[in-house]
Order: C-alpha cells, then sequence, then structure tokens
C-alpha cells in the first residue's frame, strides 16, 4: 500500500489531500524561486528572457522601421522601457504568487500538526524538504544555463566589429580577439575592477580637473565626485561587467599589447578607425614632422619659464582694471604641464603620413589663449561677405543663384594654413581689424599685438622625451589658432580681390576652404594674385566645374571635402 492510501486508511481523506496539496506546492515554491532569482539576475544583468524578448518582437512588428530615420530611436527607447516593465511586472507576479503559496502552506502545515502524530509530521516534512533540495538545484542548474546563452548571445551581437574598423599596419599578427576590442574604438569602456583602481591618482586627477572650474563650485563638484568614488568602491564585484566574455577580450588585448610592446594604437585622423602601428615606423613618420625649420629642439623644459611671464601679463592686465581679480586667479596657472605632441596617421591618403596634434590641456598659456580668442571670437562678424558657418549654411545662402554666362565654380585650397600663418601676417590681420577688435576689447592695441607676439612665440611641446619649439605659424593645439586664421584669411581676401582684373560672382570661405564663381578665363589670375601676397601661404586649385543654372547639383563629377557635403545638403533641398 502506497503512503498516500495508508494516509487516508488511518487518519481519512482530507488528511491525504492537504499533505498531496502540500507536496505540490512544495514544488512549485522550488520553481517560483528560482525563476524570481532568474529574472532578477537578468534586470541586473540588461539581459532579456527569451519568452519576453520574443513577446516584444511580436509587438514591434506592428511599427514599420525607417532607414536612417529618428523615429527608429523611439523605437528602440520603447523596447528598452516595455522590456523592463515587463520583467519587473513579473518579478512582482512572481513574488506574490511565492507569497501566497507560502502562506496556504502555513496554514495546511498547521492543520497537519493537529491531525497526525509527530513522527509521521516530522518524517513527511523532512523528506519533502530533500525533495523540494532536489528540484530546486536541478531548476536552478537550468536556469544558470540560460543566463550564461543570454549573455553569449547578446555580447557576440554588440562587439561584432566590421572589418574597416581596424587597420593593422605593423607586420605583427593581430588575434582575432585583440581585433575585436581594437576596433570598438578609444571611446568603448570595460568597468574596471575596484582593486585596479589607484586612489591617490585618482584623486590627484580629479583635483586638477577641478582647477578648470569656477572656485565657487569645486567643494559641490567635490562633494558628487566622493559619493560617485565610494559607491563605486562599495559595490565591488557587483560593478564589474556582467559578463565574463568582455572581460577575457579586455585581458587578452590588454596582455597582446603588454608583450608586443613595440606596437602603438591610435586613432585615424577620418573615418573612425583604430589603426595599429609598429613604434619605430611611428617614430619615424613623426620624426619627419618635427625634424624640420618649423621646429627647434631645445634643450630644456620651458614651462615654468613661460607660466611666470603668462602670470605676469595676466597681473598686468589686473592692474590696468582690464581683468577682475577673480578673473585673474582663474586664468594663472601654477602647475602647468608641458603640452604633449602625437599623430594619427591619415589612412586615406598615399604612404599613410602623420597629422600633428598637440594636447594643451594643462599647458602654461591655455587659459590665456581661451581668454583672447573669446575676445577675437566675439568681435568676429559672422556676417561678412565670406563666412559661412558649414556646408549647410552655404547650401541655404547659394540656392537658386544662377551663375552668369561664361562662369565657373571652382574651389581653392590653402596648402597647410596653420602651419604657413607667419607672425607678421597674423599681427598686419590684427592691425586690419582693429575697429572690431577694440570694440569688445578694453586692452590698447599695441600692448595686444604684444599678448599675440607672446603667445605665438611661446609655442612649444614634448615628444618622445624632448622638448621643441614651434618656429612658424600659429600655435598648435591652441584654441587660439583657429580664431586668427579666421581674421588672416579674411585680411587675404579683402587684400586680393580688389586686385583682381575681373568681377567674382560670389566667394565664400569656410576656414582654409574657398569656394569662388568667376570667369572661366580667370582661374590663372586669381591662384597668382593669391598666391603672390605671402611667401608662405599658397593656394591650390580642388575642382573646376562649369554650371548653367544652380550650382553643386553635378554629382558625375567628383567632388572633395567640403564641396561634397554641399553636394548632398543641396540635393536633400531639391
Amino acid at each position: 500500500m502506497g503512503f498516500y492510501r495508508t494516509m487516508t486508511s488511518r487518519y481519512g481523506i482530507r488528511t491525504s489531500d492537504i499533505m498531496k496539496e502540500w507536496s505540490n506546492n512544495n514544488r512549485k515554491i522550488a520553481n517560483l524561486l528560482n525563476r524570481r532569482i532568474f529574472l532578477l539576475e537578468c534586470k541586473r544583468l540588461g539581459l532579456t528572457p527569451n519568452h519576453i524578448g520574443t513577446g516584444v518582437k511580436n509587438v514591434l512588428n506592428l511599427v514599420e522601421f525607417h532607414t536612417g530615420s529618428r523615429f527608429n530611436k523611439k523605437i528602440s527607447g520603447f523596447n528598452k522601457n516595455l522590456v523592463n516593465r515587463l520583467l519587473s511586472l513579473e518579478i512582482e507576479h512572481t513574488h506574490l504568487k511565492i507569497s501566497h503559496i507560502c502562506k496556504y502552506n502555513s496554514t495546511i502545515k498547521r492543520e497537519l500538526r493537529q491531525t497526525i502524530p509527530t513522527e509521521i509530521h516530522r518524517e513527511f516534512f523532512r523528506r519533502q524538504k530533500t525533495t523540494y533540495n532536489k528540484i530546486f538545484h536541478k531548476v536552478k542548474a537550468t536556469n544558470l544555463r540560460k543566463i550564461k546563452a543570454l549573455q553569449r548571445r547578446i555580447h557576440k551581437a554588440d562587439y561584432k566589429v566590421p572589418e574597416k574598423w581596424f587597420k593593422n599596419l605593423s607586420q605583427t599578427t593581430v588575434p582575432e580577439e585583440v581585433r575585436t576590442v581594437l576596433g570598438l574604438g578609444s571611446k568603448f569602456n570595460v568597468p574596471l575592477d575596484h582593486k585596479e583602481i589607484n586612489i591617490k591618482d585618482l584623486i590627484a586627477d580629479v583635483e586638477s580637473i577641478l582647477d578648470l572650474v569656477e572656485e565657487d563650485r569645486r567643494d559641490t563638484l567635490r562633494a558628487k565626485i566622493a559619493s560617485i568614488i565610494t559607491g563605486h568602491l562599495h559595490k565591488g564585484k557587483n560593478n564589474i561587467c556582467a559578463t565574463d566574455n568582455i572581460r577575457k577580450l579586455y585581458k587578452t588585448t590588454k596582455n597582446f599589447l603588454r608583450t608586443n610592446d613595440h606596437l602603438v594604437v591610435l586613432d585615424s585622423d577620418k573615418g573612425s578607425v583604430t589603426v595599429l602601428m609598429d613604434r619605430a615606423d611611428y617614430l619615424q613618420k613623426m620624426y619627419s614632422i618635427v625634424d624640420t625649420e618649423d621646429f627647434k629642439k631645445i634643450s630644456r623644459d620651458p614651462t615654468t619659464t613661460i607660466q611666470n611671464k603668462t602670470n605676469k601679463i595676466i597681473s598686468t592686465l589686473v592692474n590696468q582694471n582690464i581683468l577682475s581679480k577673480e578673473a585673474a586667479r582663474s586664468m594663472k596657472s601654477y602647475n602647468s604641464v608641458s603640452p604633449r605632441m602625437y599623430g594619427n596617421p591619415k589612412i586615406h591618403k598615399e604612404n599613410i603620413p602623420m597629422r600633428p596634434i598637440v594636447s594643451d590641456v594643462q599647458g602654461p598659456t591655455c587659459k590665456f589663449s581661451n581668454y583672447i580668442a573669446q575676445i577675437l571670437t566675439e568681435a568676429y562678424d559672422q556676417d561678412n561677405a565670406y563666412y559661412v558657418k558649414d556646408s549647410f549654411d552655404f547650401s541655404s545662402k547659394i540656392n537658386n543663384f544662377e551663375l552668369p554666362p561664361d562662369y565657373v565654380v571652382i574651389s581653392l585650397d590653402v596648402v597647410n594654413l596653420f602651419g604657413n600663418i607667419s607672425k607678421e601676417l597674423v599681427l598686419r590681420a590684427m592691425e586690419f581689424h582693429w575697429n572690431k577688435i577694440e570694440a569688445v576689447c578694453n586692452i590698447s592695441k599695441e600692448y595686444f599685438k604684444e599678448i599675440i607676439t607672446f603667445l605665438l612665440e611661446s609655442g612649444y611641446f614634448m615628444f618622445d622625451g624632448s622638448f621643441y619649439l614651434q618656429m612658424f605659424g600659429c600655435i598648435m593645439g591652441s584654441k587660439l589658432s583657429p580664431i586668427l586664421s579666421l581674421y588672416v584669411m579674411d585680411y587675404v581676401l579683402d587684400s586680393c580681390i580688389p586686385r583682381l582684373t575681373f568681377t567674382l560672382a560670389f566667394i565664400k570661405k569656410y576656414v582654409d576652404d574657398l569656394i569662388i564663381s568667376l570667369p572661366s578665363t580667370g582661374t590663372e589670375e586669381i591662384l597668382q594674385v593669391f598666391n603672390s601676397f605671402d611667401p608662405k601661404l599658397k593656394f591650390t586649385i580642388e575642382t573646376e566645374d562649369c554650371y548653367n543654372s544652380v550650382p553643386f547639383l553635378d554629382t558625375k563629377n567628383k567632388k572633395t571635402g567640403f564641396i561634397k557635403s554641399v553636394i548632398q545638403h543641396s540635393e536633400m533641398e531639391a
């Protein structure tokens, strides 16, 4: 005779039924507790269970996706919110079912205690506990496999990197795992284990950044940052990326680069491509830039000297009541760092030359240069006849313009504009535009020109452990250089255009790109006039095309740079 038949014959059918009901509820609780744990873990790790994912997919099939549409972002946001809401709702529902069954089982247990002997009562619940443990651990193992499968699936999709995102210029064979991580780009981040974080260095970095912030905001920001750091450290291992997959890829890449220290990882100049180069090749290309007459190698670090001179100029402006003491305090530097030079490879050009870039974030003239740049920016007339903000602006201004008979459109480009602007040319441009600058600046013309001269002569950087002084051109890495180039180009145009023997239908300027409409016979003359203005500034023709009515709608001819984007925008408007 079976167990429940024995219970029926001895204690009645009611006792047997509620014992069966307890046993069934015991199994249900083992499954429901595992289900709640599984759902909570999915929510914590940002995973979507299959049953929810399928349901959401069916809902989204009702909505049509549009390529390149902003509406897709709304759909993605709705999808994410819907998954989170459904997860939370299912977790709450599971919790309520567990509570309801546990409450009912408590009632059954009390009734059984009054119905059956203590020995039978104890033995029955001992066996039920054993059954519960077997079911619980079996379901737990199944759910763990589900979570790992979801992690593998989501990260296999998230970290699939197209070939074009990574370019290997070295002679070293790169494993697929390393290509994947490097191809994700320099902005991709993997959460660090709190043990890997050097708190002292982190605090020092924070304090150096706070020096750039207004003094009355620093304490508030310190408190917020301290709270963030403390919270991160208290999270411990829970703060680590949910899956071990990307952590494994990250460690593999880190070990590969540590082992192959002859390699250097760089961002491309254009296209957001990660480039891997041999360090020797990188240094050779960079030294071909710095070992020229435009730069002079110096024997010592000039940071302190330039910092002191900058602070002295700021103090002079305070004494002349041009700067307030508070503004001067925020501009002065006492812990400046030498600007660093590095290069980004131009993978879109033959032989892959380097574009030199100088990081001047904490340089001795950084804050003061920003102040002078703000003055010049405020004084600059954006409504002048040449200036266009971008290709959209140009397209709107030139739309429906009809070229005169026998006129063509050409694009002139200045060769290395920043590097070929001399100090003398900058000062002449400042003199030429002084009536505009004077309207927003209380500094005298002569002293303003002295300040510009000092800043242009203070361009320096460190590269490969050595210091170099920039001997010619606008300062690399300075926010002053772009606005100076605008003034110089306007001065060049105002000086050269009156010397032409013909009339231009229009001329527009975007940094160093000029778009000009002129008679078809005037291209040689305009080149001769522009190239004879300054010995260093050289103009070249990029494109030359004829149009009968609306310009920039001809997509058959090959265009580059600014012209190409103008074509695209004009086509959109057309």
